[in-house]
């Protein structure tokens, strides 16, 4: 398993709870889909804001610098 998570804002669409389904848009779900496929099993790989969010609660290795598809270097 592996995962990737990103901090940010969403906007929700429907939610089925007798389906299962739900659908959630925005740029903070993109990245974290990005995120995931950089991530080796068992790994989790989190963006910037989670990081200063989670820092001093959990601990973390730090990863080289990357480029994601899509995302402009900030």
């Amino acid at each position: 398993m592996h995962t990737g998570i990103c901090t940010g804002l969403v906007v929700t669409g429907e939610v089925n709870l007798e389906k299962g389904t739900h659908g959630v848009l925005g740029d903070t779900i993109n990245v974290a889909s990005r995120l995931s496929g950089l991530a080796k099993s068992g790994e989790i790989v989190i963006g910037p804001d989670t990081y200063h969010q989670a820092e001093g609660y959990f601990t973390f290795e730090p990863m080289e610098p990357t480029t994601v598809k899509g995302r402009l270097n900030r």
